[in-house]
């Protein structure tokens, strides 16, 4: 059952946290919607820890950022799949106002029904029925809430690889280094990307700085790319380093970058095979790229010196059908070739042509500045 397998905690050894019920309806102060924080209608916070996005003292209202589970409410058990609904779209914004989260629990309740519900990267899991009317629905219930306030932090999706410094008021970030086998810690700056769905990798990029800066030298400025690893690799063999994955795609498929193109007639070929892929996969998949850039466009060269275009970097693709519910679509992509509608978050919803607008920006880039290094040198 998912309530035995997950919550239950591994040990009685960490520190009892107190749930805190939020209702937008008791709190006036939840309607100034400070900070840019949604307000939400029912949720469940913790106790201001390390896991908080916020201070106590600036906690004056039920908002997403002090969120620790979003809960999806409705009258009657028929309208369970319109609480399922609501509770995946709070779930979504959860995410992406809280830069610590892995995973997020949440609750249905439906009458004296109730279900809870995790979610993951790739899986949303429910639990049967609590019917808390009865005894041993109310057992139930009781007995999650208790696992959720004695178990770890970590149990509750947050990552302990990021946590917040109340001393200081900022977010510190453990980063693994591969070469030197140690663990360095930066300062969170600025969110430069947030993650914008409810599945796959949901990368995110963080400025920084060093923890360990003396102030004798420069502040060093680190860009910090999150993501979840590929299921197949076991965790200690995944390369996170952005270019040894280009290294590895040019190195199994022969490819090179957009800028070892010898012509402009090459690069009308290799633009002209990228979007008839493309198109390709949004009439044969329903699924938008989102993020057409100068480096997530490569080449091969075949031995008789043809090339051919090749469209990679899908971390920001989506599902056509999952954009027809967003009321303000997410900032995607990579900002010197995004679209106006995309800049502007505007609301209209996302299409293919927002991608081909991304490849007009391109051409008008390459044309600027040289389609090759060589060009680009000179």
């Amino acid at each position: 059952m998912l309530l035995e397998v997950v919550a239950t905690p591994k040990s009685h050894s960490a520190k009892p946290r107190r749930l805190i019920a939020l209702n937008q309806l008791e709190s006036a102060a939840a309607a100034a919607n400070v900070d840019g924080c949604s307000c939400i209608d029912v949720a469940i916070a913790t106790e201001v820890d390390s896991t908080s996005q916020v201070s106590e003292s600036q906690i004056d209202g039920p908002c997403f950022k002090n969120a620790a589970l979003s809960i999806g409410v409705k009258r009657f058990p028929s309208e369970q799949n319109r609480a399922y609904w609501q509770l995946a779209q709070r779930t979504h914004t959860l995410h992406s106002t809280q830069i610590n989260r892995r995973f997020a629990w949440g609750l249905t309740v439906c009458g004296t029904h109730v279900r809870a519900c995790l979610f993951g990267n790739d899986d949303i899991l429910t639990s049967e029925v609590m019917d808390v009317a009865t005894e041993s629905g109310r057992k139930q219930f009781v007995t999650l809430l208790v696992n959720w306030a004695m178990c770890e932090s970590q149990r509750l999706g947050y990552d302990s690889t990021i946590r917040y410094n109340g001393e200081t008021g900022q977010w510190e970030i453990d980063v693994w280094d591969d070469e030197s086998r140690v663990t360095h810690t930066y300062i969170h700056e600025r969110t430069l990307f947030d993650t914008s769905s409810q599945f796959g990798r949901r990368t995110r990029c963080f400025i920084a700085s060093a923890k360990e800066n003396s102030g004798e030298q420069p502040v060093q400025k680190v860009l910090i790319k999150d993501a979840w690893a590929p299921t197949e690799f076991p965790g200690s063999e995944v390369v996170r380093d952005e270019l040894s994955n280009l290294r590895t795609i040019r190195d199994k498929l022969g490819a090179d970058d957009l800028k070892s193109v010898r012509s402009v007639d090459e690069l009308i070929v290799v633009v002209s095979d990228v979007m008839a892929a493309h198109t390709a996969i949004v009439r044969r998949c329903g699924i938008l790229h989102r993020d057409l850039s100068t480096n997530n466009i490569m080449f091969c060269r075949d031995d008789d010196g043809m090339i051919r275009g090749l469209l990679i970097d899908f971390d920001n693709a989506v599902l056509q059908s999952d954009l027809h519910n967003e009321q303000r679509p997410d900032q995607i992509g990579t900002f010197p070739y995004m679209s106006i509608g995309n800049l502007e978050q505007s609301s209209v919803k996302r299409t293919a042509l927002d991608d081909w607008e991304s490849l007009i920006y391109i051409l008008c880039w390459l044309g600027t500045i040289g389609i090759n290094r060589e060009d680009q040198t000179n």
